[in-house]
């Protein structure tokens, strides 16, 4: 039968990798750095009307938490479009190849196959053709295309058995 870990070896396929980098745009950055001018601006006309600070770093702070929210925002965006992108990277660049793969394999085995039959089949008629007294050569010969063309048959009802399954 069809072996898919040798089929992946012998088609030189692999999975495609899911790594990918995570690149903040310049906006975030831009826009923590603004913040905290903002925030600097609200702590000098807070110290100018001599509103208590709660903290001496708070607008660091607040400039912070709202970058991190920012990044998280992208980052969440980033790995939804990473992982689509992986979805589509797999479907063409592995399953389809495979499939292909796997299908002309197993075109190849079944041609073999039904090409021996027929060599068995030539060798049958010739050996009737010239020793009809031979017997025992002639019913080893039939056993034995029997026996391969029950395996053949076998095989055929696998592969169908296994294409039901994966169009349901």
């Amino acid at each position: 039968m069809l072996d898919l870990e040798d089929v992946k070896k012998v088609a030189g396929l692999k999975l495609p990798t899911a790594a990918t980098s995570m690149r903040y745009s310049a906006k975030v950055r831009t826009e923590a750095v603004v913040r905290l001018g903002i925030y600097s601006v609200l702590k000098f006309f807070k110290k100018a009307f001599k509103k208590p600070l709660q903290n001496e770093k708070e607008e660091q702070m607040l400039a912070l938490s709202a970058g991190v929210k920012r990044m998280k925002a992208e980052t969440e965006k980033a790995v939804l479009f990473h992982f689509k992108n992986y979805r589509e990277n797999f479907k063409f660049q592995y399953a389809f190849k495979l499939v292909d793969f796997a299908a002309s394999h197993l075109h190849r085995t079944l041609l073999e196959r039904l090409r021996a039959y027929d060599t068995d089949l030539t060798e049958l008629t010739r050996v009737m053709e010239t020793r009809g007294d031979e017997r025992e050569q002639l019913i080893a010969l039939l056993d034995k295309t029997s026996a391969e063309l029950q395996k053949i048959e076998h095989d055929l009802e696998k592969v169908r058995g296994r294409m039901e399954q994966g169009t349901e």
